[in-house]
């Protein structure tokens, strides 16, 4: 952190009730690698004139996690890099092993990406497969002085009359680095339900077309234009 000081938590409780009590934990972390001393500092305000209350309230305990590692060849002090595949439409985390598989309707596409979080800056190259065959290669560079987000999206279309189960990976390499995710992909028809709503809808609008008709005839008759 060096000279900058920054705020990490802030939290106010207002109205304090006795359901208040119990333990808050605020978390900080530090990415400036030039920071071989870090000073935390803590300061808990009370608001109010009842002086009661700073009897009730603890002295702030400090601990330190060694969770980050040094990278001594790019002078970045950083986590290590995580890799998830999403779908786009929904926002759903897919390589989450109780997730289900994904369905791909008949003639749609659906959209996924491949996102990778606490990256070092630099190249990251992205590759699709979709089974064992590879659909795509993209590039991704970004640059800074912290950790940074990086990813890559590819859409897959279902033409109508595939039906195999495959597998969906996004595979991440950079020059020390190597991340995939994996999702399995189903191709599914269109519901029985939709394909219903469908044709009553169809329906209905067929009924009125004709209903329209048979009246504007009716009225022409009445009227004597026919």
């Amino acid at each position: 952190m060096g000279n900058d000081t920054y705020k990490a938590c802030s939290l106010t409780i207002d109205p304090v009730t006795e359901s208040s009590g119990g333990l808050y934990e605020c978390s900080a972390h530090s990415l400036d690698i030039a920071a071989t001393t870090v000073q935390l500092v803590i300061n808990v305000c009370l608001e109010g004139t009842d002086d009661s209350l700073s009897s009730l309230v603890g002295v702030p305990s400090i601990t330190f996690t060694d969770v980050d590692t040094l990278d001594t060849s790019s002078g970045i002090f950083g986590r290590d890099a995580t890799l998830n595949l999403l779908d786009l439409s929904t926002g759903a985390v897919l390589d989450d092993p109780e997730y289900c598989p994904v369905c791909v309707q008949s003639d749609t596409t659906r959209q996924f990406q491949c996102r990778i979080q606490d990256a070092k800056p630099g190249i990251w190259n992205f590759t699709w497969m979709f089974g064992n065959q590879t659909i795509a290669t993209k590039t991704e560079a970004r640059t800074g002085a912290g950790l940074v987000n990086v990813s890559s999206s590819h859409i897959v279309g279902n033409p109508g009359n595939e039906t195999r189960e495959r597998n969906l990976t996004c595979h991440a390499t950079s020059s020390d680095q190597s991340l995939d995710a994996t999702v399995l992909i189903t191709f599914c028809a269109e519901s029985e339900y939709a394909k219903t709503v469908l044709r009553v809808l169809v329906s209905i609008c067929v009924t009125a077309t004709i209903a329209t008709i048979i009246t504007h005839i009716l009225l022409c008759k009445y009227y004597g234009y026919i």
